[in-house]
């Protein structure tokens, strides 16, 4: 005789980037268990490669999570982390005025990614001339741009664009080869290539600003809390 089947409950999500609505389901036991083994192995890449088999596994449509931006991974990754431990994390703030840490309750369910006003992933290089340019995703996430040579940024922001436009034409990834593409970030003006720098510098993140009150000085302050490691750590 066969045991029951448990029932798993669905939950609606909005994923950032594309504001397209899936649903997903808490991670399984199976699954909460090769997290914890890539936490206590504190190595970067099994950890990151845990959770993005959690959302591959609990999430809804998707269909290649390896081009999804890292602020996509993060949000899902919280959104399904509260549904399976926990909306309440404990987190700490640091008090400006007495350096007191203070303890700090956060609704993951209230987290979301903020996306700043005047930057677009859309990007006008000249007056006529325009380039899409994609998120960091995964791949990205292992790459640090400040410790790139020159040669290498300027590969890195070749093999991120997606389009190039004019008042005329749309070019996509098939429409022209690396070595075009390179040429043409190559013939940029300072100016122009540092429109892409502003981009890089001002990502979408999931952040979540805290009203303080420090229970030593009692100072009140706003704290705010970025990426995953602040509320997870």
């Amino acid at each position: 005789m066969s045991l029951p089947t448990l029932g798993i409950p669905k939950y609606r999500v909005t994923i950032p980037s594309t504001k397209k609505e899936t649903t997903f389901r808490p991670f399984l036991v199976k699954e909460q268990k090769v997290l914890y083994m890539a936490l206590e192995s504190q190595d970067d890449k099994q950890i990151l490669d845990a959770m993005c088999n959690i959302i591959q596994s609990c999430v809804d449509g998707i269909s290649s999570i390896s081009k999804m931006p890292m602020f996509d991974i993060e949000y899902l990754f919280t959104k399904i982390r509260a549904k399976s431990v926990g909306e309440i994390v404990e987190v700490k703030a640091k008090c400006p005025q007495c350096q007191k840490s203070n303890e700090i309750s956060i609704n993951l369910d209230e987290v979301e990614v903020q996306f700043p006003e005047s930057i677009s992933n859309k990007i006008m290089v000249s007056d006529k001339v325009g380039i899409v340019i994609r998120y960091p995703c995964i791949t990205d996430a292992r790459s640090n741009l400040n410790n790139m040579s020159v040669e290498e940024v300027l590969h890195f922001v070749a093999n991120s664009i997606e389009t190039v436009f004019d008042e005329d034409n749309v070019y996509t990834r098939k429409d022209f080869t690396d070595e075009e593409i390179q040429k043409f970030v190559e013939s940029m003006t300072n100016n122009q290539f540092e429109l892409i720098g502003k981009f890089y510098t001002n990502l979408p993140e999931m952040k979540k600003d805290v009203e303080c009150h420090c229970i030593s000085c009692g100072h009140d302050f706003k704290a705010s809390f970025t990426g995953l490691q602040d509320f997870f750590t």
